[in-house]
């Protein structure tokens, strides 16, 4: 019986406790709005207030968006320039019939390659001149 009721009080010990206001949330509650429930008017104050940091944070984060899509459009490009130019190399090398056995299976496979990177490439090349003019007309 003596454990029962042990546990009967931490668990009484674990329960909640309500949480006072402190002086500085009292403080910046004008006196017209303390006339009313307290919670919701702290509420109000701090949205008002976070709506401002807000507004001027989104301006900093659309800046560091534009210059982080620059940059992954760039290594995209370079990335897929030398992949591209990588299945030239190939293909030109398979043409001549360097492995005798299936140089036409690889001659065929590294110019489909060439192409495809060639056309990702090229757009990641529009995507980036896009990017460019955009930032530039921003500035102006």
């Amino acid at each position: 019986m003596a454990k029962k009721v042990v546990r009967k009080a931490s668990s009484e010990s674990k329960r909640a406790k309500p949480v006072s206001r402190s002086k500085a949330s009292k403080s910046r509650v004008s006196p017209s709005v303390k006339a009313s429930k307290g919670k919701t008017a702290s509420r109000k104050v701090s949205a008002k207030s976070n709506s401002v940091k807000r507004n001027v944070s989104r301006a900093q984060v659309k800046n560091v968006k534009t210059r982080n899509s620059i940059k992954l459009v760039a290594n995209n490009l370079i990335v897929f320039f030398l992949l591209f130019l990588v299945s030239i190399i190939f293909t030109k090398l398979f043409s001549g019939g360097v492995i005798p056995d299936h140089s036409d299976v690889f001659f065929n496979l590294f110019a489909v390659f060439s192409i495809a990177f060639g056309f990702i490439s090229f757009a990641f090349l529009i995507v980036l001149l896009i990017f460019v003019f955009l930032r530039l007309l921003r500035k102006r």
